[in-house]
């Protein structure tokens, strides 16, 4: 920090708004003796001043030397929690300081159905970390991992949420200012039932529920009941996305050959009136219905059109969510962001922080492809971003590296449209923040994942599809990515397999 500013600050809590007086005594182990509610003379004074943002999420900070004191100015309680960090961590580096997002919500959604399921202590800090870095709503995935009214088998001997374990986490993300929201699989994705002989009715195959079926319902008005007992979040997101079997299995046998988008739209809106008879307002992956619309039938299909009849078939109010973690130009997310806001002003454009198939987060793979979806993101104003983190094939990956990814990805929603933002910055929060140089050290361990010497897995052609293009270039090993950057091999494999 300039040496001719204070390092260490004070606040009042008596002039603080509550909401803000509140998230910062939740979070005053994180600033130690940087931060303090007793003045003293070398330190300058914080105060705060909440006013709403006509659109989005604003936050700046002023610094008056005459008087010694810091004022931030923002949106709201995360916001202003965003600009303390900075402050705190002495990454504001100049007197005066502003920022915006166009995001109402910038989001987070963590997986916590891969076996390694967060405990309470350990998800109470990553709410406060995430809070510092300026996310506003994280959402819970939880496949089978809450306890179904009627239903021990649901989430059996998998470590699945109490009410009380998440009502926990709502009241600690709420004392934040964060929103915490369910993320619930209503249609595919469910493959943990099909180990039980109670849940084999409500299958259509192994890893779908089956649509039309009366007990399907009834099931699924339990699991959304339990969430709204147990969270002050009145949205809810019921993805449905990559159930590209439904209609193929037990449906098939017992109500015949439907067209699948048929299929998806009509279980969409008893989902929908599911959600509404328990006050949430529902968002969905909008892959389905891009798929099941295109004439290649794939999810990333620039040519697709969604024809005015089905678009009137999306229950009014629900949000799409664009997810898609595999492009790297602005203009593709772009133009698939157009194609949603066709549909609907509720638009949620979702990157990945690359943490799937890996022991470390993938700085590489993230900065290629959640970067650019970002800047499309700020360029065509949706109203929310979701990140997400996933622990696919056994949630391996340390959670805790992704914060470097989720820094650089707050530090995008903030920046002006057609800037990026400055890596000294992002390195001077997470020091900050983290406890010690840690960023450095980081983007290394980021590399652990990619290997200059290919033919070590000659006979393990899985591992070699997995990591194909994880190919350090011998005459720069260092990059720590595949030359040019290009995702011609496990990408090319993987296709749309997150």
């Amino acid at each position: 920090m300039n040496t001719s500013r204070p390092a260490v600050f004070f606040w009042n809590p008596q002039t603080a708004p509550v909401s803000v007086a509140t998230a910062i005594r939740t979070l005053a182990h994180r600033f130690g003796h940087r931060l303090s509610e007793t003045p003293s003379a070398r330190a300058a004074e914080i105060r705060f001043e909440l006013q709403p943002a006509a659109k989005g999420m604003d936050c700046a900070a002023a610094y008056d030397a005459a008087a010694r004191v810091w004022t931030i100015r923002a949106s709201g309680t995360v916001p202003a929690l965003r600009t303390l960090g900075l402050l705190v961590s002495g990454a504001i580096q100049s007197s005066s300081f502003a920022e915006h997002t166009p995001f109402s919500a910038l989001s987070l959604m963590v997986d916590c159905s891969r076996n390694a399921v967060p405990t309470i202590a350990y998800f109470r800090e990553f709410l406060n970390s995430l809070a510092l870095l300026g996310f506003n709503t994280v959402l819970l995935y939880t496949e089978d991992m809450y306890k179904v009214e009627g239903e021990p088998c649901f989430g059996a001997m998998r470590g699945a949420y109490s009410g009380e374990e998440i009502r926990a986490f709502d009241d600690h993300a709420a004392a934040l200012g964060i929103e915490l929201a369910p993320s619930v699989q209503t249609l595919g994705h469910m493959e943990q039932l099909s180990r039980w002989p109670r849940f084999q009715p409500v299958l259509d195959n192994p890893s779908t529920l089956l649509a039309n079926e009366e007990q399907t319902y009834e099931l699924l008005d339990r699991m959304i009941a339990f969430w709204r007992r147990n969270v002050r979040s009145r949205r809810m997101h019921i993805n449905m996305d990559e159930a590209r079997a439904a209609g193929k299995g037990q449906y098939l046998k017992k109500f015949g050959e439907r067209p699948q988008l048929d299929i998806l739209l009509d279980h969409l809106a008893r989902v929908a009136a599911l959600c509404r008879k328990h006050e949430f307002t529902p968002m969905m992956a909008s892959d389905l219905i891009f798929t099941f619309s295109s004439e290649k039938h794939i999810h990333y299909d620039p040519a697709c059109t969604i024809s005015p009849a089905i678009a009137r078939r999306i229950p009014e109010g629900t949000g799409l969510v664009y997810w898609d973690y595999y492009h790297t130009e602005p203009s593709f997310y772009q133009g698939m962001i157009r194609k949603h806001l066709d549909l609907t002003p509720h638009v949620t454009a979702s990157g990945g922080i690359w943490s799937w198939y890996r022991f470390w987060y993938d700085h590489g793979y993230t900065e290629g492809t959640l970067f650019p979806m970002i800047q499309a993101a700020v360029a065509e104003e949706v109203p929310e971003f979701l990140a997400t983190i996933w622990g696919d094939d056994g949630a391996y990956c340390d959670y805790d590296s992704t914060f470097t990814g989720l820094a650089w990805n707050a530090a995008f929603a903030f920046c002006k449209p057609g800037t990026t933002p400055r890596e000294g910055v992002i390195e001077q929060q997470i020091n900050g923040l983290f406890g010690g140089k840690v960023y450095g050290p980081g983007l290394a361990l980021a590399r652990l994942s990619y290997m200059n010497f290919p033919m070590a897995l000659f006979d393990d052609p899985l591992m070699l599809m997995y990591l194909g293009t994880q190919r350090v270039a011998p005459e720069n090993p260092a990059e720590g990515r595949a030359p040019g950057f290009t995702f011609h091999g496990m990408l090319a494999a993987l296709g749309e397999a997150r």
